[in-house]
C-alpha cells in the first residue's frame, strides 16, 4: 500500500488525530502548566494536522455522498460535545469556583473557526463549484488580515486538506519514495520557517535572550502571520508522512486517542494551569482528563443516538 492510501484511510487518520491532540496538549503543558515555551510551536502543527485531516475528510465526505445531511452531520459531530461540556463546566464555574456564566471563552476558537470553515465549503461546493478555490481565496485573505494570530497562522490548512483530496487519484499514483521525500522537504521548509521566525523577533525586538523567552506574534503583523503559516502547516504535512512512513500510524494507544481527541481538547483547555510546574498535578492533569474526554465521549454518543431516533 502507498503511504498516500494509507496515510487517509480512516483507521490512520483518527490515529494521527491522537498525535495532533498530544502535540497541542503537551504546548498547553509545557507553556501553561510549567511557563516554559519550548513546545509552543507544537501546539499550531497539532492545529495544522487536525484543520488539515478535516478539510480532507469533508471532501471526501463530498465526493461519495455531495451535501446530504451536511449540515446536521457536521454540527452535530461538533456542536453536541461542546454543548455537553459547556453545560457541565459553566455548572462547575458556578457552584465550584463561584465565578459569572459565561459562553464566552476565547480558548475554545477552535470550535467557532472550523465552523467557519464548514460554512465556506458549504457555500464553495454549493453555490460556487465552478469558482470554489475564487470562495477560498476570499475567505483565506479575510482571516489573514483580520482575524488574530492563532487563527491567520492556521489560514492554510483546511484548503490545503480540500486540495489533497481533489488531487488524491493523482497522489495514488506517486511512488513511496517521493512521497517521503516530499515529508523531508516539508520539515525542511518548517524548521527553515521557524529559524526565520526567530530571526524576524530578534531583529524587531533587540534582543536575542528576549525573542526566545517571549516570542509573541503580534495579531497586525502580516509578516509574523506569514512566517507562522509556513512553519505551522508544512511541518504538519512533514508529521502526517513520515509519521505514516515509519508506521506510527499503526499504533493502538494513538488510535484510541485518536477517537477521543475532539473531547480531549475541549476538557484539557480549562485545566493546565492548575499543573502550576508540578509533576504531581501533571499526572493528576493527564488521568482526568483522559477519563473526562471518555465520559464526554460516551455522553455525546448518546445524545446524538436519541437525536437520530428522533430524526
Amino acid at each position: 500500500m502507498s503511504i498516500i492510501n494509507k496515510l487517509f484511510s480512516k483507521d490512520c487518520t483518527t490515529t494521527m488525530k491522537g498525535i495532533a491532540i498530544l502535540l497541542i496538549i503537551a504546548n498547553h503543558i509545557g507553556d501553561g502548566g510549567f511557563g516554559e515555551r519550548i513546545f509552543v510551536p507544537l501546539g499550531g502543527i497539532g492545529v495544522a494536522m487536525f484543520l488539515l485531516l478535516s478539510g480532507f475528510g469533508l471532501t471526501e465526505s463530498y465526493k461519495r455522498h455531495g451535501l446530504d445531511n451536511f449540515w446536521e452531520k457536521r454540527l452535530i459531530k461538533i456542536l453536541i460535545p461542546y454543548a455537553i461540556w459547556i453545560g457541565i463546566y459553566s455548572i462547575y464555574n458556578v457552584l465550584i469556583k463561584g465565578s459569572t456564566f459565561s459562553l464566552d471563552d476565547y480558548r475554545y476558537w477552535f470550535v467557532e473557526y472550523i465552523i467557519l470553515w464548514y460554512i465556506s465549503f458549504w457555500f464553495a461546493f454549493k453555490c460556487a463549484p465552478k469558482t470554489k478555490w475564487f470562495v477560498f481565496c476570499f475567505v483565506v485573505t479575510l482571516i489573514f488580515v483580520f482575524m488574530p494570530n492563532l487563527q491567520a497562522q492556521q489560514v492554510l490548512s483546511f484548503p490545503a486538506g480540500v486540495l489533497i483530496s481533489l488531487h488524491k487519484e493523482k497522489l495514488d499514483n506517486s511512488n513511496n519514495r517521493s512521497i517521503f521525500l516530499t515529508g523531508i522537504g516539508c520539515l525542511t521548509v518548517g524548521i527553515l520557517a521557524f529559524v526565520a521566525k526567530q530571526y524576524v523577533v530578534i531583529d524587531l525586538m533587540g534582543s536575542a535572550d528576549e525573542a526566545f523567552t517571549t516570542v509573541n506574534i503580534e495579531d497586525n503583523d502580516y509578516l509574523r502571520k506569514f512566517i507562522q503559516i509556513f512553519t505551522k502547516l508544512p511541518t504538519a504535512i512533514s508529521i502526517l508522512i513520515l509519521g505514516t512512513a515509519s508506521n506510527v500510524s499503526s499504533n493502538k494507544l494513538m488510535h484510541k486517542i485518536g477517537i477521543i481527541s475532539y473531547e480531549l481538547y475541549l476538557v484539557h483547555v480549562p485545566f493546565f494551569s492548575y499543573i502550576e510546574g508540578n509533576v504531581f498535578n501533571m499526572v493528576f492533569f493527564l488521568i482526568g482528563i483522559s477519563l473526562g474526554a471518555i465520559v464526554l465521549h460516551h455522553l455525546a454518543n448518546m445524545a446524538n443516538l436519541i437525536i437520530s431516533n428522533r430524526t
